[in-house]
């Protein structure tokens, strides 16, 4: 089974038909046939798994296989999950694309229009504190957009971008070794 945890990610479960597994192997994609995948790899006395890169929007397909080592099984049944990732406080009529995600540190913004005011970055865990802040003073993000860089470690994070007019944009980022 697959469950959307929203901003937790992707929960998966399953169950095994035999004791001589040491380990599953999953298979994600955003191609219903498979043709382009990524793997995770877990113990064999596990029937868990939580993909917590499911930073976009859009339909992602999971199956598993089990392995004794040197034999697998066939592939089990495959489940989907839909995941509806939205920016909130676009009210002004603004948007943002965040990029790459998942970066290795560094973080792009780009605006559809130009940003113009002071306004504030901040780097939030997923429990809301705050790792890193970035004050861009106006005038300072030029119409290409602008690069900031992070050394926190890698996990899930939230990008709030505050306005001079007390409006925020929130948008999930994942930052990776």
């Amino acid at each position: 089974t697959a469950e959307d945890l929203e901003i937790d990610g992707t929960r998966l479960s399953w169950s095994h038909m035999s004791t001589n597994e040491t380990e599953y192997i999953i298979e994600k994609s955003d191609l219903e046939n498979f043709a382009a995948v990524e793997t995770f790899q877990v113990d064999g006395d596990t029937y868990t798994y939580t993909d917590e890169e499911v930073l976009v929007s859009g339909t992602f397909y999971y199956r598993v296989v089990s392995s004794d080592g040197t034999n697998q099984s066939a592939y089990s049944n495959t489940v989907s999950v839909s995941s509806n990732q939205t920016v909130s406080g676009l009210d002004r009529g603004e948007t943002l694309v965040i990029y790459p995600n998942p970066t290795k540190g560094t973080i792009n913004i780009q605006p559809s229009d130009n940003l113009s005011g002071l306004f504030n970055l901040q780097l939030l865990t997923v429990s809301g504190k705050v790792v890193q802040k970035w004050s861009i003073k106006p005038g300072s993000v030029s119409p290409q957009g602008l690069q900031v860089q992070t050394s926190a470690v890698p996990g899930i994070y939230f990008m709030n971008i505050k306005f001079n007019d007390g409006q925020e944009i929130l948008k999930k980022i994942s930052i990776t070794k």
